[in-house]
C-alpha cells in the first residue's frame, strides 16, 4: 500500500498574505476558504486530472476538504501552494490505492480536451487523439513517484526545490525520477510519434 508523502524539507513562507489567509481559514472564515478555492482549484485539478480524469473533481474536493479540516496545522514553513500540492498528492495516492490502479477510459475525456482546435483537419484531430491517449496511458503506467514528478515538473512547471518539498524527496531524487519517467514515456511513445 502506498504511504502518504510527508515533507522532509521546509521552504520559507512566500508571503504574509498567504499565512494570514490560512489563519483566517483555521478560524472558520468561509470567505477566506472560498478565496483559497478560487486561487488554487485549477492547480489542483491539473494534478488530479492526470491521476484519474474521471475522478479529478472528487479528488480536488477531497483535497480542499482536508485543507479546510487541517488549516490549523499550516505553520507557514512552506508555501500554501506546496502544502496544497502535498495534500492533493496524498489524496491521489490514497485514491489510487483504493481503486487498485484503475485507469480512466479516454472516452470519458471531453472532446474539447483532446484536440487543440475545432478547425483542425480530421487527420490531425485523429492523430491528436491518438497521441493524447498514448500519453495518458503512458502516465498511468508510470510508477507513482515518477508520474507525480513528471506531472509537477513538466505539466505544472514546479521547480525541483518545490517538488522536493511537496513529495518529501531530495532534489536529486526528483531529477532522477523525472529522467526515468521521460525515458519510459519516450520508449513507449516513440513508435507512435515516428509512424
Amino acid at each position: 500500500m502506498l504511504q502518504p508523502i510527508r515533507s522532509k524539507k521546509l521552504e520559507p513562507v512566500s508571503s504574509g498574505p498567504d499565512l494570514a489567509l490560512m489563519q483566517r481559514i483555521a478560524k472558520g472564515d468561509g470567505d477566506a476558504f472560498a478565496d483559497l478555492v478560487r486561487r488554487y482549484t485549477r492547480m489542483l485539478y491539473n494534478v488530479a486530472y492526470r491521476y484519474n480524469a474521471a475522478s479529478a473533481e472528487d479528488l480536488v474536493q477531497e483535497s480542499f476538504l482536508r485543507a479546510f479540516q487541517h488549516a490549523n496545522t499550516f505553520s507557514g514553513r512552506s508555501k500554501v501552494s506546496s502544502w496544497l500540492y502535498r495534500i492533493c498528492v496524498n489524496v491521489c495516492l490514497t485514491h489510487m490505492g483504493r481503486a487498485s490502479l484503475q485507469t480512466t477510459d479516454i472516452e470519458d475525456v471531453p472532446e474539447s480536451e483532446l484536440t487543440a482546435s475545432v478547425n483542425d483537419r480530421p487527420e490531425a484531430r485523429a492523430e491528436g487523439r491518438e497521441t493524447f491517449k498514448a500519453l495518458e496511458e503512458g502516465l498511468a503506467l508510470l510508477p507513482a513517484q515518477e508520474r507525480m514528478v513528471f506531472i509537477l515538473r513538466e505539466l505544472q512547471g514546479l521547480a525541483y526545490s518545490e517538488i522536493s518539498d511537496v513529495l518529501g524527496m531530495t532534489e536529486q531524487a526528483a531529477r532522477t525520477n523525472l529522467h526515468r519517467a521521460k525515458r519510459r514515456l519516450q520508449s513507449w511513445l516513440s513508435p507512435l510519434l515516428t509512424s
